[in-house]
């Protein structure tokens, strides 16, 4: 048996095709095209084999080699000893591309499924790196136990290419072209010479320690194969989306390639439980595991208990999770939850009486939870400082009591709720509170600013969208925060200029400030701002960033106004007047997203009685 029939039947028959993307009959996930009656693969490479799936036990090779006759001369069949799939070897192109006219075939009236084989195991494929460097140099390049550094990395030639060749190009030049490519493009090159490998494995390195998954969406899978056979062991961290088609294939490849993954982020993950469990189980390294809108289940995160280190479970958007067996995952210290509505209360409460060193917890768009669980929260979540959450029906001010709670976020899903947390938070944490984010709108009163103002650690302050509260004395009462760092009051449509810059002054460490829709904040605000930030930059080198959208102040105001632009270039203001769209999330939840109505460019907010 020939090598490559031996890797056919061990990357096939040990596969999954049935639960792969790779069979979808839509021309947008097809894995080939067919030219002048010769098919081809998504890498060109023209199809002689075939694999066939969905046999029965009763179908033996030779009726499975009389069947695909009818098209063509087989050179040989293999077949998985179990029964189930196999490999038809066609003599000419043509007659294989024949076979393939129809996906679904009858043989002894049983259906099987008819597809190419993978782009590397067709025998007309051009074989990639054919030259053999016969520099000592370059051999040490490959050892895989120890990855050579740019110390290593020798500039020398070939000896045995002519002096004008692209082969002889020195490595720093080589590593240059690598930085221009795309992963794709970077894997076609690679298999024109064995040198331009062995300096890719070590570009691999440092450069794809980090990799984005998005950027699979342009490869084709032998590129994506090739990619993480040559640089997987060396990445650490994988964040983005994977491809539909080809994605159960793909995740087989990170899972044998990549075993020193410490930090994964895949969105819409969409996997079968067995695909899941045998995706998640190789990696022994691993911390951080986020699987966002994933449609995962409760018995996903069964399998998620093999990975023994794991320090941060993120599973925003996963609606069908109760929160059951996240509490045998004791090494969690940062659990989010956000969107995951179906989660129970009796499940949080375990989930907080066996992780004894959670810090951060995001049980936001929750709307289930009873007061059985808040009640126990200031006992039970001894080391939680970051919380985040959606407003209860039930009493929840008890959260004001957590030990070591340093930032709090809250979502009120209705306009006009009443609010009592801050009053709390002023009485036990006055000087531990860092971060206030408060999502509601109409719901703030003079008295929630008193309070906030006696939080006097606070760095983090969001109370955008409360119009009527947040005015010129609210600011006066803000600036009691010395050290404020970012500042979001959105849609404050009273607030003027001197009142900002008071502010301004009074919060030295100031450096992220959100104005959006405040109409009344003009370029006046720019320029007497420049003079206070120019006094204070010995307490802070940082600039002061303000976003600007539907304030008075325009771009070509900015762009004609010569003492912003020498601020801008000195690091001291930067105005971002394009549309910062950070709330729009959390703040689409709220009913009645409309604070007014605008008519011919003028804003009318609504009042009390209007409806």
């Amino acid at each position: 048996m020939s090598c490559m029939e031996n890797r056919a039947l061990r990357e096939y028959f040990n596969s999954d095709p049935d639960d792969d993307w790779r069979y979808w009959t839509s021309p947008e996930y097809a894995t080939y095209f067919i030219s002048n009656q010769i098919a081809y693969t998504e890498d060109y490479v023209r199809i002689r084999n075939l694999f066939i799936s969905g046999l029965s036990n009763k179908i033996s090779s030779m009726e499975l080699g009389k069947h695909f006759q009818q098209f063509g001369e087989v050179e040989d069949i293999l077949m998985k000893p179990c029964g189930g799939r196999a490999l038809v070897f066609f003599t000419k192109a043509e007659e294989a591309c024949r076979a393939l006219q129809k996906m679904y075939q009858f043989i002894e009236q049983i259906e099987i499924k008819v597809n190419p084989a993978y782009s590397w195991l067709q025998p007309d494929t051009d074989e990639a790196c054919k030259r053999e460097p016969d520099n000592a140099t370059l051999k040490s390049l490959s050892n895989e136990n120890s990855p050579p550094d740019d110390s290593n990395i020798l500039p020398i030639a070939l000896a045995n290419e002519p002096i004008n060749s692209i082969f002889s190009i020195n490595v720093y030049c080589i590593v240059a072209i690598f930085r221009q490519l795309k992963p794709g493009a970077q894997m076609r090159l690679v298999r024109t010479n064995k040198r331009f490998l062995e300096v890719f494995k070590t570009y691999s390195c440092f450069e794809h320690k980090r990799f984005n998954l998005n950027q699979l969406n342009e490869m084709t899978l032998w590129e994506i194969r090739d990619l993480l056979q040559y640089a997987g062991k060396y990445m650490v961290e994988m964040r983005g989306s994977l491809p539909f088609k080809n994605r159960t294939t793909i995740m087989n490849f990170i899972r044998k390639c990549c075993p020193k993954l410490k930090k994964l982020q895949i969105t819409n993950c969409g996997l079968k439980l067995t695909s899941f469990k045998n995706f998640i189980k190789s990696f022994s390294h691993l911390r951080t595991l986020d699987f966002t809108d994933g449609c995962l289940e409760d018995k996903h995160i069964q399998a998620c208990q093999n990975v023994k280190n794991l320090d941060t479970l993120v599973l925003d958007g996963n609606v069908l999770i109760t929160g059951a067996y996240i509490k045998d995952i004791v090494t969690i210290r940062v659990l989010k939850l956000y969107g995951c509505i179906r989660v129970e209360t009796q499940n949080l409460i375990e989930i907080s009486m066996a992780l004894e060193n959670l810090r951060t917890l995001d049980i936001r768009r929750i709307h289930g939870l009873d007061l059985s669980f808040y009640s126990v929260i200031d006992y039970q979540c001894q080391q939680l400082v970051d919380l985040k959450m959606t407003r209860s029906a039930y009493q929840y001010d008890r959260v004001a009591l957590l030990p070591r709670l340093e930032h709090l976020e809250i979502i009120y899903p209705l306009p006009g709720e009443e609010i009592f947390v801050p009053l709390k938070l002023a009485i036990h944490k006055a000087q531990q509170l860092k971060t206030l984010k408060i999502y509601c709108k109409r719901s703030l009163t003079p008295e929630h600013i008193d309070s906030i103002s006696q939080l006097k650690q606070l760095r983090s302050l969001s109370i955008a969208f409360n119009f009527r509260v947040i005015n010129d004395a609210a600011l006066k009462k803000l600036c009691r925060l010395t050290q404020l760092e970012e500042l979001i009051i959105v849609r404050s449509y009273d607030i003027t200029n001197d009142a900002l810059l008071k502010l301004l002054k009074s919060c030295p460490k100031l450096s992220v400030l959100n104005i959006q829709f405040c109409e009344k904040i003009s370029m006046e605000f720019v320029l007497r701002s420049i003079e206070i930030l120019k006094a204070r930059r010995v307490h802070s080198k940082q600039p002061l960033v303000v976003y600007t959208c539907y304030t008075a102040i325009k771009e070509s105001d900015l762009n004609e106004c010569a003492k912003y632009k020498e601020a801008e270039r000195s690091g001291l203001l930067k105005i971002d007047t394009s549309y910062s769209d950070e709330l729009e999330d959390v703040y689409s939840s709220i009913r009645y997203p409309f604070d007014g109505v605008r008519i011919n460019g003028k804003f009318f907010p609504y009042t009390d009685n209007d409806e």
